[in-house]
């Protein structure tokens, strides 16, 4: 693929008239489509070699559990079919929302399943990203009517969509750093709890070094946090240790994984400073509270 272009061939649509296959172009020309795509996880695809050791059945059983997971919400509260592809043989390292007409799409690249920072546990916080754009709520990005700032995405994709996932699931824990204990015991008193909240911090830090690897950061770490304030909200992609910082906030804020965030405002479902919160908030380094 000619990295130059402008779009991804992964938002067009094509639609097949006897002999004749037309091809759409939804964010250009909108009059012929009602397809909108978020923009990927990354600004532009890009292409790797490196592997890790998750297979292609891995893949397939990731994403089936997901859909499996979080369609009947999105069917029962939505009106809304989510439709979940994997495209294992591409080298591509990206993930895409989509939406046309009530299909709610999810994308993701076997380039970005293979990387080699990205555990299962990364993959799986990758997808809740993306449903994020779908169920984010505010604030949302300007290039859609629908889609969750890349921000909201992440801070969703914690906070919402693991706790929800793996809630019911047993975690041999790896190596979990002193200061990710610390913090996940300040947020929850239960060990059943902080165990939950560490190991969504270990998925963040898989994927925020996979950014860092990528874009050729600084190393991202716990202790480290982005120093940024920002005074109008980042709606786009932020750097790695930006978005590690918000992956971890979000597993740290108490708030029940079953309250929604909505579109009318940023403080429903969240910790928020306006509420007097000052842990699990979202991190100043892309959001102006």
């Amino acid at each position: 693929m000619n990295l130059s272009l402008r779009f991804d061939i992964r938002c067009l649509k094509s639609y097949t008239f006897g002999m004749f296959k037309i091809i759409l172009l939804p964010l250009f020309f909108i009059s012929f489509s009602s397809v909108a795509c978020d923009g990927g996880m990354f600004k532009q695809n890009i292409y790797s070699i490196s592997s890790n050791t998750l297979t292609e059945k891995q893949f397939r059983e990731i994403l089936v559990d997901f859909q499996k997971t979080f369609s009947p919400e999105v069917k029962k509260k939505h009106k809304a079919d989510l439709l979940v592809y994997g495209q294992w043989a591409s080298d591509s390292i990206n993930a895409y929302a989509e939406r046309d007409m009530n299909a709610w799409i999810i994308t993701l690249y076997g380039g970005m399943a293979r990387h080699k920072h990205l555990t299962q546990d990364g993959l799986k916080l990758i997808l809740c990203h993306e449903l994020g754009h779908h169920l984010g709520g505010a604030p949302k990005k300007g290039t859609n009517k629908w889609s969750s700032a890349e921000g909201q995405a992440d801070y969703f994709s914690t906070m919402k969509c693991l706790r929800k996932w793996w809630k019911e699931e047993t975690w041999e824990a790896p190596e979990v750093p002193a200061s990710v204990k610390k913090e996940c015991a300040h947020s929850y008193s239960k060990s059943l709890d902080q165990r939950l909240c560490q190991r969504m911090g270990l998925a963040g830090k898989s994927v925020a070094r996979m950014f860092q690897d990528l874009h050729q950061e600084a190393p991202v770490d716990f202790e480290t946090p982005d120093q940024l304030r920002v005074t109008i909200t980042n709606t786009q992609h932020s750097e790695a240790q930006c978005r590690l910082d918000t992956f971890f906030q979000g597993a740290l804020c108490p708030v029940s994984e079953d309250v929604d965030f909505i579109y009318a405002n940023q403080t429903t479902g969240a910790c928020h400073i306006a509420l007097g919160d000052s842990r699990g908030v979202r991190p100043q380094c892309w959001f102006a509270p």
